[in-house]
């Protein structure tokens, strides 16, 4: 269980965009976090995953699970194929294991392709099951459906709804907080968190 007590947090300079937050999140499900953007959405993100510490408050709950956020960039190694860029996130990597989540996420046919050839909705997909590969506990999700044709979110979001034990994902879209089936929606206002 993700449990933030009076957490605190601003970039240097600045002013707290997160102030005084109380927070939990169930040992697994799916959650949403929902606000407009720049609303701290991505910042909750990597507080939870470690890259951010908070300026005040603690955050618990995160020992011996194993965190992987999936950006808002797509942070692909244009070097590397489709192929090698699922294997990269794979604790064993297996040609068959990548192959597979490849045809999940509708990119079987694309594996030898390199990034740059790709469409930016297909490079999601390939981010996305990039993401999986490692096998998360908890899968941090940033605006995982950002370019992505409403049909396909619609075919991958059974895929998505099974790929770790707890699901954070952040969007401003309801329909999509419809389609993943979230448990539990959160609402950043102001500098606060809501559960709704």
């Amino acid at each position: 269980m993700i449990a933030l007590q009076g957490v605190s947090f601003g970039y240097p300079g600045q002013e707290y965009i997160l102030d005084h937050v109380d927070l939990t999140m169930p040992e697994q499900g799916i959650c949403a976090v929902m606000g407009p953007s720049g609303s701290a959405k991505t910042t909750l993100l990597r507080l939870i995953a470690g890259l951010e510490k908070p300026i005040e408050g603690t955050i618990s709950g995160r020992d011996e699970q194993k965190i992987i956020m999936m950006f808002q960039e797509d942070r692909l190694l244009p070097w590397c194929t489709v192929m090698e860029n699922v294997m990269l996130g794979m604790p064993s990597p297996v040609h068959q294991t990548a192959r597979h989540l490849l045809t999940l996420v509708e990119l079987d046919d694309v594996a030898d392709r390199y990034p740059p050839t790709l469409s930016g909705g297909m490079r999601r997909r390939v981010a996305l099951a990039r993401a999986v590969a490692a096998e998360p506990d908890i899968l941090l999700l940033d605006e995982p459906f950002n370019g992505l044709d409403t049909d396909v979110k619609l075919r991958i979001s059974p895929f998505l709804r099974e790929a770790a034990k707890l699901i954070v994902f952040t969007t401003h879209d309801g329909d999509e907080v419809k389609m993943m089936e979230t448990e539990r929606i959160f609402r950043i206002e102001g500098k606060n968190i809501i559960k709704l």
